[in-house]
């Protein structure tokens, strides 16, 4: 590889006198050059005998050594007839990598082309390449491409290329190299693939003979961020952020990271610090809840991420969600009142107002009703959403209140968010005027004990408390078993045991008298009720049968009744004895009675004599009665609820008789 030549040079060793004998150069111990750099002999100029092991020229001539030498003692001077012919190749190393921007992580080749220019054959040329530490599970092929030639071998895995070539003048070998680029790589990633001419033959241009291929590795990223919603409406809303980084580049990231001041929590895949191969990506996740803050601000949410690396500056991106702010307020009214009777009553309203927006109102806070002129509202300087506060207002029933027959009336709230108002929906409530007649009946006898058979006389009156008049009203009496009717003063209003009386005002009564003929001496009451009425009744039902209510009334008579019995006894026979007055009536048999029921009084019950019987006696049990036998007549002088028995004792009188008995003989 010497730049200037193969050179041939008689050296004569400078003893003196000159012995042709010796060597001036021993070449067994030189090794082959290397670049360009002469090879040191051995033994320094002072000759070595041929004798000693010195090759001659002689057919081992053109060996590996760098310098040939030898021994030749003409006896005369040769002449060397046409020179020295010297092989000469021209080889060239041409090396590239694919694809044009490797990917780390990502396979690759090299493709090295070796050429020879000539004009002779390569010989054995050496080719050597150790292939970079960063390409990966290596493996190689060599063939010949043009022309003749050969690979000492076809192909291998090793990442250190050690190879003879033979190529033909004009041919070419190619060695192509397949690899994967490690996702450590740095860049630039280099190489040189070598080709060294065969000892014995010179190359004319050495400048070709290597070739260093080099790429470099970029780095780079994208980062974004999203989430889930363009706009949130309330507090408590959650908005989901997706954070992406991506590695862009042809080169591993390391110490990958993403952070969010709104969001401390993020969870990443993977997780970080990460190292990220090229095409890979860290996703971060978080979320994020609105807060009553972001709502009464009502400006976009907006929060920005930032991705870094070691590798590239740092990178950010922004992401706003709109606040929808919905000021409202709601308004529910009640009364305490459920109804009313007369002008002048005095309602009273309470108004529950309720924030039902989403951000925070302020006062003060109002309240208008159609009807009241004295609303009322505390002090309240802000409403969070969902809060309430109560406000007051009262009205006074007019007469007109009265007539219409009901109290309507609308309210509605008022507040602010800044300066702008914020006013609720209208309520209202009615109040249904009382219409109705509280109305409730007495019933009254003209004796509570009257006499048995005696006339007692009922009195039913109605009486209406309002505070409406009442119209259809009609009384339902009955009269029992033992009461007979004999009349009323009802004109024909007392008809099929009902009272029609019609209208009634408020704060009027009506009456009826109704007479009858109580004809039992057992006690018997009269119940009366009020059957039907054209308004409702507040604490009573008409026609229900009730008992206990004041729409009904009922007396109990207890009639005053006495008892005669005549006790008939016969003495001697029996026969028919007549009686005439009170008790009156036929006694046939001994022991026989009359028994009467009758009103407390004096009473006379005389017996016709029979000629046949002599009345022997009349005894009363009552000192106040008496019996005459020369009239045959009782005197009763009955007492309420006296009870007397006057007894007859009657004997048969013995009277002259004719006695005929009569017979017969055969």
């Amino acid at each position: 590889n010497n730049p200037n030549g193969f050179i041939i040079t008689r050296e004569v060793p400078n003893f003196n006198p000159p012995d042709p004998s010796l060597l001036f150069w021993d070449d067994r111990l030189v090794t082959q050059e290397t670049g360009n750099v002469a090879p040191v002999p051995l033994y320094p100029p002072f000759g070595l005998p041929s004798s000693g092991g010195a090759h001659s020229f002689s057919g081992d001539f053109g060996n590996t050594e760098a310098i040939e030498n030898w021994t030749y003692l003409p006896t005369a001077p040769v002449v060397m007839t046409g020179g020295v012919t010297l092989q000469e190749a021209d080889l060239e190393v041409i090396k590239t990598h694919s694809p044009a921007n490797p990917v780390a992580g990502q396979p690759f080749s090299y493709t090295i082309l070796i050429n020879n220019y000539g004009p002779n054959d390569s010989g054995s040329a050496t080719f050597s390449d150790t292939l970079p530490a960063v390409m990966t599970s290596p493996s190689w092929t060599c063939a010949v491409t043009s022309g003749t030639g050969s690979c000492s071998a076809a192909s291998g895995t090793s990442s250190a290329i050690n190879l003879t070539l033979e190529i033909s003048n004009g041919g070419q070998i190619t060695i192509t190299v397949n690899g994967v680029l490690d996702l450590g790589a740095v860049p630039p990633v280099s190489n040189t693939a070598t080709i060294n001419r065969s000892l014995d033959i010179t190359d004319p241009d050495l400048t070709n003979n290597s070739d260093t291929d080099s790429f470099p590795l970029a780095s780079s990223f994208s980062f974004n961020k999203v989430a889930d919603v363009a706009s949130v409406d309330g507090v408590g809303d959650i908005i989901n952020y997706t954070l992406t980084l991506t590695n862009t580049g042809s080169r591993s990231l390391t110490g990958v990271a993403i952070s969010d001041p709104r969001l401390p929590g993020l969870s990443c895949l993977p997780a970080q610090p990460a190292t990220l191969a090229p095409a890979a990506a860290m996703v971060c996740t978080g979320s994020y809840s609105v807060t009553q803050v972001d709502m009464d601000a009502g400006l976009p949410i907006t929060n920005t991420a930032t991705g870094s690396t070691n590798e590239q500056p740092s990178q950010t991106d922004g992401e706003s969600v709109t606040v929808s702010q919905t000021p409202a307020l709601g308004i529910v009214k009640s009364v305490t009142e459920t109804s009313y009777s007369a002008a002048g009553t005095v309602l009273h309203y309470s108004f529950l107002v309720t924030n039902t927006g989403n951000v925070t109102l302020a006062g003060p806070f109002t309240v208008t009703d159609d009807r009241s002129t004295d609303e009322s509202c505390p002090v309240t300087a802000s409403l969070a959403p969902g809060a309430s506060i109560t406000c007051t207002a009262t009205y006074t029933v007019t007469a007109a209140d009265m007539t219409a027959g009901s109290v309507t009336n609308i309210a509605s709230a008022h507040a602010f968010l800044g300066a702008t108002p914020v006013n609720s929906l209208t309520d209202s409530e009615t109040v249904p005027a009382l219409i109705q007649a509280d109305l409730w009946l007495e019933k009254s006898a003209s004796t509570l004990v009257p006499n048995f058979r005696d006339l007692v006389i009922f009195t039913l009156t109605i009486h209406n408390d309002g505070p409406s008049a009442a119209t259809g009203v009609s009384v339902q009496d009955i009269l029992p078993a033992g009461l007979s009717y004999v009349g009323d003063n009802g004109g024909g209003a007392y008809s099929g045991n009902i009272w029609t009386v019609g209208s009634l005002a408020a704060g009027a009564s009506a009456s009826l008298q109704i007479t009858v003929y109580v004809d039992t001496p057992l006690p018997v009451t009269n119940y009366a009720q009020v059957w039907a009425s054209g308004l409702p009744d507040p604490d009573s039902t008409p026609g229900d049968n009730s008992i206990t209510e004041d729409d009904d009334a009922a007396v109990t008579l207890t009639p005053q009744y006495s008892r005669l019995i005549v006790d008939k006894t016969m003495v001697g026979g029996v026969a028919d004895f007549v009686f005439t007055g009170t008790p009156n009536g036929t006694i046939s048999v001994d022991g026989g009675i009359l028994d009467i029921i009758v009103p407390p009084g004096t009473y006379t019950s005389s017996e016709t004599l029979n000629p046949a019987w002599t009345l022997q006696s009349i005894v009363c049990n009552d000192a106040n009665s008496t019996g005459n036998v020369l009239t045959g007549t009782a005197t009763f002088n009955a007492e309420a609820f006296e009870t007397i028995t006057c007894y007859f004792t009657n004997e048969l009188t013995a009277a002259p008789a004719l006695t005929i008995v009569k017979t017969a003989s055969p």
